[in-house]
């Protein structure tokens, strides 16, 4: 209990550190979490086959034939798992900006398991980008992780 006014200020003061501290850490702990969850996500089953579909078909087939985002999405009658597998990837990298954003990921430890990787996708899904943007009246949501630098925070070590 204290005795005086100095002393109450001062308690107060040590229980509103420990508080902050409190939160600090735990929100750390759950941001470490946050990412290694997505990191696990990256290399599930479900995923992993989704990303050797979207590979190969930006890799080999979009070359040979760009089409905007729009007309791929329009021709996935045809070709589910090509459309399918794309999705999936360009969400997962959607899903880890708006983490990002919302300060729910750790950027640290989020740039030293994704940053080889995002370079890669986003060199490879960026001629459907620049066809889309170019070709078509559709501007799709995931086109925020190519404009102002929005995952260059990614890329940095």
């Amino acid at each position: 209990m204290p005795r005086s006014i100095e002393e109450f200020i001062i308690y107060s003061l040590v229980g509103i550190v420990s508080v902050i501290i409190t939160r600090l850490v735990s929100r750390r702990s759950e941001n470490v979490k946050n990412t290694m969850d997505m990191f696990r996500h990256y290399h599930s089953h479900d995923l992993l086959v989704a990303r050797n579909r979207a590979w190969k078909f930006l890799n080999i087939e979009y070359k040979k034939n760009p089409v905007s985002f729009d007309q791929l999405f329009s021709s996935q009658a045809k070709n589910p798992e090509i459309y399918d597998g794309l999705a999936k990837v360009i969400y997962f990298w959607m899903s880890l900006y708006v983490l990002k954003v919302e300060r729910g990921v750790s950027k640290k430890v989020a740039a030293k398991l994704f940053s080889t990787q995002y370079t890669d996708w986003e060199d490879a899904i960026r001629p459907l980008y620049e066809k889309t943007k170019s070709n078509s009246k559709y501007t799709p949501d995931w086109f925020i992780l190519f404009e102002n630098e929005n995952m260059s925070w990614l890329k940095s070590l």
